[in-house]
């Protein structure tokens, strides 16, 4: 008896289709309109600080005006710093006077470690000499890696009497 050859079983096979409906409706925050220059749907966010750290000082210059030796040996002034970074810490490295000049004196810092939205102060002093301008730049060195400017730059004016 010859044999037949065998026939190969294939079970039903079941199809599953399934329709998801998916929709991307990403949510604009923090910049503004969205892409107004462009007409994009995504916001300009140039000037808006990022994770990175961002320093911020203020005031630009301190300007102590004229100060009469004889009335007031030393003055003081502060400057602030903040990060306006959003993830990352800021660290101030060094602050320094351009020229040394003896009339002014950085006196103190509260702190050269600053967590995304802390701030902290400098302290700037001024020692009029009678009859003398005096003008000098502190210099304010940190990790800032896009920071237009850096190392910051504060100038400093006074006038003794």
């Amino acid at each position: 008896m010859k044999r037949q050859p065998l026939k190969s079983y294939n079970p039903p096979r079941l199809l599953l289709i399934a329709s998801l409906g998916l929709t991307f409706a990403p949510m604009l925050s923090g910049c503004g309109e969205a892409g107004a220059e462009t007409g994009s749907p995504i916001p300009d966010c140039e000037d808006e600080p990022g994770p990175a750290p961002e320093i911020d000082i203020d005031p630009r210059q301190i300007d102590f005006g004229e100060v009469d030796p004889a009335v007031m040996a030393a003055i003081s002034e502060a400057v602030s710093m903040c990060n306006l970074g959003t993830r990352d810490d800021l660290h101030i490295q060094n602050i320094a006077l351009r020229d040394a000049n003896a009339a002014f004196e950085v006196r103190s810092i509260q702190a050269t470690l600053l967590v995304p939205g802390q701030c902290t102060s400098l302290e700037i002093g001024f020692q009029p000499q009678a009859g003398v301008v005096s003008e000098d730049v502190v210099i304010i060195d940190c990790d800032d890696e896009d920071c237009d400017g850096c190392p910051m730059e504060v100038p400093l004016r006074g006038e003794g009497l």
